[in-house]
């Protein structure tokens, strides 16, 4: 899912860069509306339309970020090897922490540790996905 492209009316053309958007993206902020874990907020909004936005200032943002930073902690610390532990069960566990972390996701990803991300729900996986580290 693209939340903001090139061509989007509300970046300012500056001879081809483009630089901070001026005003929200309506387009990207009707498509987070359906996102898992979305930390509504006005600075959230600034962020997905490309404005300048200032995340300490935002309680929403520092707890989102929290919560994640948590979630990704749960998942790095994950023993899938680890003698008496079932694998099936421990991937299970590990999908329903991304699945409970990102905007969006498919199926069963392998992601592979550590695995780390700021908000989570900007990030969207689909079916059959593999992340390596690296």
């Amino acid at each position: 899912m693209t939340l903001l492209s090139a061509d989007d009316p509300t970046m300012e053309d500056t001879g081809g860069h483009h630089t901070w958007a001026t005003e929200p993206n309506p387009t990207a902020v009707e498509k987070a509306k359906g996102t898992n874990g979305v930390p509504w907020c006005d600075e959230y909004k600034k962020m997905i339309s490309s404005m300048l936005y200032r995340s300490w200032t935002s309680k929403e943002l520092e707890t989102k970020r929290l919560e994640a930073s948590k979630i990704c902690q749960q998942f790095n610390d994950l023993d899938d090897f680890a003698d008496g532990v079932d694998r099936e069960e421990a991937v299970n566990k590990g999908g329903n922490l991304l699945k409970s972390l990102l905007g969006e996701c498919v199926g069963s990803p392998t992601i592979e540790r550590p695995f780390s991300v700021l908000y989570g729900c900007n990030t969207f996986i689909e079916d059959n996905f593999f992340g390596n580290v690296g």
